[in-house]
């Protein structure tokens, strides 16, 4: 069984109402891989956008390139991060059991970075504030493991395009 985190999302309304935005903003990032100068161009694009929220749908840190330096840059971050296979992977297997991406990040990370890792929600669930207008803005998407569920939204979208009663 696995645990779900629930997230009570609602819009800034303040930066809604004073930007005269009728849409909640969602930016979904994934698979960073430890990719900092990748983060950063996301990261200025998400700041270009100015969503109301970030979703980091995991796989953080493995691979051969800046694990520690991504892992500080995202734990600073005020985003909904969930665990990728990955990152369960490296906070879990002892380093003689992973690859060599996995291992590489695995050997430049604290233990305190492979629990922050761990105790990441493997799925998360966005229940409230979203509606037929809401844009989801997918800067890169991957094969998580996990979901976000935004099955709320949709169903508001049908009613009102009157597919539904």
């Amino acid at each position: 069984m696995r645990a779900e985190s629930y997230i009570e999302f609602k819009p800034r309304p303040a930066r809604a109402a004073s930007q005269g935005l009728p849409m909640n903003r969602i930016s979904i990032v994934s698979d960073i891989h430890g990719n900092a100068p990748a983060l950063e161009a996301v990261e200025a694009d998400i700041r270009r956008r100015e969503p109301d929220l970030v979703v980091n749908l995991g796989d953080h840190i493995s691979g051969p390139l800046w694990p520690a330096e991504t892992l500080a840059e995202l734990k600073g971050r005020d985003w909904v991060h969930i665990r990728g296979n990955h990152d369960r992977v490296v906070g879990t297997l002892p380093p003689e059991r992973l690859g060599p991406s996995d291992r590489f990040a695995h050997e430049r990370i604290d233990e305190a970075g492979r629990k922050w890792l761990l105790n990441l929600p493997p799925v998360v669930r966005l229940e409230y504030g979203l509606t037929p207008d809401s844009e989801i803005n997918v800067n890169k998407t991957g094969d998580s493991v996990l979901r976000v569920d935004l099955l709320d939204a949709v169903s508001i979208a049908r009613k009102v395009a009157g597919l539904d009663p």
